[in-house]
């Protein structure tokens, strides 16, 4: 049985308005938050922040038929060029986990892959000079404009990969824009984005498939092996022999550099302190269930 009468839902899309109507108990409870609103009220002791990985990962997708991509050595390069805890305390404020594969650290079967391109500069700039490219090169990243979050993200990396004498020059487009010329037509060099995860990593992972070779970010890319575990994981429901299966799969998709995988962002949920028993899920559901005022 709910242990609150009623919930009353206000909608405040502007952030100073929440932080306001929060501070002056006109509500209990902010969900959905942003991270500067999270980072704002941390050390007020009224309230207090839950924050947990998103099923969303969020990556640096390549396009594989446009050199020097095609080049494994380059993608390798630009994997170890990325400083993903970097990247989370300044475009994230913190609230972000390192990812290494296409599953979010609360997915199921989700297996930690960050350790397969450690961050390493050094290593970028050899595996640049292998692939014959001792100057770097330069290179397009194309970035939705109505994505705030991904447009940090785009800066920040453009700074990275400078350090290996890989130069961005960065294009933000609008949305249907992205729509159509990176997703439909896969017109793109580099480009960052989210993929919301399911329930089943059968359906998240099913665009690296082997009916999925048209996708945005498969084109010029294909691995046997990997489609055959994809088809054996979405037929077979023992739960160790999937849990194999799938890791494998994420190993696979990360050594082939096919995205780099950046960080799973969270959900952040402020709350006064009055409020006890709230649950965080890694989904979009926001559970009261449990839920009391004390």
């Amino acid at each position: 049985r709910p242990k609150v009468e009623a919930l009353v839902f206000r909608f405040i899309s502007d952030a100073a308005a929440q932080l306001a109507a929060l501070r002056a108990g006109d509500v209990d409870l902010l969900v959905e938050v942003t991270p500067e609103v999270a980072k704002a009220l941390e050390g007020d002791p009224r309230f207090y922040v839950l924050s947990k990985p998103q099923d969303l990962v969020q990556i640096l997708a390549i396009n594989k038929t446009r050199p020097p991509f095609t080049d494994l050595r380059v993608r390798q390069a630009l994997a170890h060029a990325v400083d993903r805890r970097q990247l989370i305390e300044l475009v994230a404020l913190g609230y972000g986990s390192p990812v290494g594969s296409h599953l979010a650290p609360g997915a199921p079967y989700y297996a930690d892959m960050t350790w397969v391109y450690p961050y390493d500069p050094e290593q970028a700039r050899a595996l640049l000079i292998e692939a014959g490219y001792p100057q770097g090169f330069t290179a397009t990243l194309t970035l939705p404009a109505n994505y705030v979050f991904h447009v940090r993200t785009g800066e920040i990396l453009a700074a990275q990969l400078a350090q290996v004498g890989i130069r961005l020059e960065l294009r933000l487009v609008d949305w249907p824009t992205w729509l159509e010329q990176v997703y439909g037509q896969a017109d793109f060099d580099l480009t960052v984005i989210g993929h919301a995860g399911r329930m089943d990593p059968a359906l998240t992972l099913a665009f690296y498939g082997a009916d999925r070779r048209d996708y945005y970010f498969r084109r010029g890319w294909e691995n046997p092996e990997l489609e055959e575990l994809l088809r054996l994981g979405a037929q077979i429901t023992e739960p160790e022999a999937r849990k194999s299966i799938y890791t494998v799969a994420q190993y696979l998709i990360t050594k082939e550099v096919v995205n780099v995988f950046l960080q799973a962002p969270h959900r952040i949920l402020v709350a006064h302190r009055r409020v006890d028993g709230l649950r965080l899920s890694s989904l979009y559901v926001l559970d009261l269930s449990t839920a009391s005022i004390s």
